[in-house]
């Protein structure tokens, strides 16, 4: 049922805001198209039954059946801000991480040309950024992940050309080398909780790497060559996930903890297909990744805590095309990317009451932006990744 609409005064002859039995739908089109838009904006999935745009002053106020008046701030048509991290031109950008002090862990390209990681203290003023040395003799290095304590941890080329996982402290200028062991051997972090529990790649195996100086730890395949750790939370006991190899050569999702070998019980199976991959884990033991389908697509998954990957339930759609999940909030909100049916590669957003959308349609019109891959999200719903901007790779951060 429509109880109300609101026209934002921005753009009133084609962006409307209507309120529902169900919530609030929008349009930037004049009603061409529509998008549910109450998580976006933040409002409770509950009945609306007014809606009332303050002229001036950009907020839109809505009136909910037993939850009370939200005051919500609009940004052109779009449900989202979004924030370009990078304000340099001649240069691209990638954010792969954020925590819930909204610090980011990506990597920009310098003058020279090469990557470097980087790091955003405060995501509210991008001009407070951090840029990652390289190992002695090294070209480049790379952030991909960052614990609540705003450690980062990715990997470097050494002088000899070989990538070795590395750790990054706020307060040091330089990256720290974990591969002691042996310099000619490849090692990536993908990931880090708050004691400082690292995991990766290493040797194309999954590792562990412990702080109590016991350093790496092989935790194997399910009988074939290749496997990597992509993720750890901060539970008691930490939950690792990942993928690794089966003797077939098909890779599948794992959930593991400790330092020990995998399992057939860490196994998290499939949607239907033969390969699945695990990105990431949150607190409370919801995990994300993709997953092939009997038909051979590819589609993002979101499990139960402690269960295995079930096809009737964790399919989380696609986009049009294939559909690869990359991080999840405590609260349980998936982002990633997906191709639409035209094959374009977009960023998404999943929750439980809307499924997948595209995040291009929840940021302002004719902003200059195409995201392309959402690569983390906090329990505010704040996200970071990547898009194109001015025909340059740039990372981004969305808030509502």
């Amino acid at each position: 049922q429509l109880n109300a609409i609101a026209r934002d005064p921005a753009d009133p002859a084609n962006t409307w805001y209507v309120a529902t039995d169900v919530g609030v739908m929008m349009t930037a089109d004049a009603g061409a198209t529509w998008t549910n838009a109450t998580r976006p904006l933040g409002l409770p999935n509950v009945e609306v039954d007014d809606l009332k745009i303050a002229a001036g002053t950009g907020y839109l106020y809505a009136a909910t059946f037993g939850r009370g008046i939200w005051r919500i701030k609009l940004t052109g048509s779009g449900a989202y801000n979004i924030v370009d991290l990078d304000q340099s031109f001649d240069r691209s950008s990638q954010a792969f991480a954020l925590n819930h002090s909204m610090q980011i862990a990506g990597t920009i390209s310098t003058t020279a040309p090469a990557w470097r990681g980087q790091f955003w203290k405060d995501s509210k003023d991008p001009t407070t950024w951090k840029t990652w040395a390289t190992l002695p003799g090294g070209t480049f290095s790379y952030g991909l992940a960052i614990n609540g304590k705003g450690t980062c941890v990715g990997y470097a080329d050494t002088s000899a050309g070989v990538n070795h996982a590395v750790i990054w402290f706020p307060g040091e200028g330089r990256v720290r080398d974990l591969e002691e062991e042996d310099a000619n051997r490849i090692s990536l972090a993908f990931g880090i909780n708050d004691a400082n529990i690292i995991v990766g790649q290493r040797f194309n195996n999954p590792f562990v790497h412990l702080p109590d100086g016991t350093g790496f730890w092989n935790i194997g395949t399910f009988g074939g060559a290749a496997g990597a750790a992509t993720g750890i939370n901060n539970a008691s006991e930490p939950e690792i996930v990942g993928y690794a190899e089966t003797a077939t050569g098909n890779a599948h999702a794992f959930r593991h903890q400790g330092t020990d070998l995998l399992t057939p019980a860490d196994d998290l199976g499939t949607l239907g297909g033969n390969v699945s991959k695990a990105t990431a884990i949150n607190d409370p033991g919801q995990i994300v990744g993709y997953s092939t389908l009997p038909s051979g697509a590819t589609h993002a998954f979101r499990t139960t805590p402690k269960k295995a990957i079930d096809a009737k339930t964790d399919d989380l759609g696609s986009l049009g095309g294939d559909s690869f999940a990359t991080a999840i909030s405590d609260t349980g909100l998936v982002v990633g990317k997906s191709y639409d049916a035209s094959g374009n590669l977009h960023a998404f957003i999943w929750d439980q009451n809307h499924g997948m959308q595209d995040l291009n349609n929840l940021i302002p019109a004719n902003s200059g932006w195409t995201l392309v891959e959402a690569r983390g999200i906090c329990d505010c719903g704040c996200i970071v990744g990547f898009g194109r901007f001015n025909n340059k790779t740039h990372a981004f951060l969305l808030s509502l």
